[in-house]
Parts: C-alpha cells; sequence; structure tokens
C-alpha cells in the first residue's frame, strides 16, 4: 500500500467517525428533546389539575427554618422548600376556647403575618399562581406538641 492509499483510508476513517459522532449526538439531543417534553406535558397537566376547582389547595408541612420577606422555608424529612406566601393569605392559629383545663375545645384565630416565626411548625395550603408558581394561600401554625408524658398512677 502506498503511502497516498494510507493518507485517503486515514481521511475516510476521520470522516467516517466525525459521521458516527455526529449522528449519535442528533440522537442523543433528540431523545433529551423527548423527555424534555414528556416532562413539560406532565407539569403542564400537573398544573392544570392543581388549579382546577377539584383541588382547592395542595398542602406543604414543616418547621419554619427561614423566612425572607413573604418567602418561608420549610424542612420535613430532610427535604425542604421555599414557598412565597400570598399578600391576601390567611395566618391562623389555634387557641384554647376555654379557661378550664379540662375542657379541649379549640378554635381559630387569625393573626398578622408577622407572627410567624423560624421554628414554628407549620402547614401552608397551597394554590397555583397566576404565572403557574405555588403560592401559600392560608398559614396554619401548629401548636407545639404536648412533650410532658408524666403521668400519676393512683
Amino acid at each position: 500500500m502506498s503511502k497516498r492509499d494510507l493518507i485517503i483510508l486515514a481521511v475516510v476513517g476521520a470522516i467516517l467517525l466525525l459521521i458516527t459522532g455526529t449522528v449519535i449526538g442528533i440522537k442523543i439531543q433528540s431523545k433529551i428533546a423527548s423527555d424534555s417534553l414528556t416532562v413539560s406535558k406532565q407539569m403542564q397537566d400537573t398544573i392544570k389539575v392543581l388549579n382546577s376547582k377539584t383541588t382547592p389547595s395542595a398542602l406543604a408541612y414543616g418547621l419554619i427554618t427561614k423566612i425572607e420577606g413573604r418567602n418561608i422555608t420549610i424542612s420535613s424529612g430532610g427535604d425542604s422548600s421555599t414557598i412565597k406566601i400570598r399578600d391576601d393569605a390567611s395566618i391562623i392559629i389555634p387557641v384554647t376556647d376555654s379557661d378550664d383545663p379540662n375542657v379541649n375545645t379549640t378554635v381559630q384565630k387569625n393573626v398578622d403575618f408577622s407572627y410567624i416565626k423560624v421554628g414554628d411548625t407549620v402547614n401552608i395550603n397551597l394554590k397555583v399562581g397566576s404565572e403557574g408558581q405555588l403560592e401559600g394561600d392560608a398559614v396554619i401554625i401548629l401548636p407545639i406538641p404536648n412533650t410532658n408524658t408524666t403521668s400519676t398512677n393512683s
């Protein structure tokens, strides 16, 4: 085989490798685009369900770890989420409706946003906002559980 034939063979091989790489790259990009469209469609379906009258709200639960403006970051089970609380959101705390310790009656009391503190455990009702984002529609500050397990046996 002559030197010229080797050069032609090397150039043809390089061109074949280039074409193969291009085809593989196009197939990978095509798969990524297809997967992205599938996820996008699923997200649209999810937003449609969350925005329908059949789903009045969704619920987020956790311990407040950060408050910045009207954005509340909550954590639960190792996950965390930051949720923007709407300006017209209800902020609710349960309060005892009786001075008698033997009566366990609670009612809901509306309070200002400023009542919310880092360390509170909350349920946040979520609604789909005008731009498709989830927003807090109501915040329920949960009571601190009674960890006093001391009992008296007579």
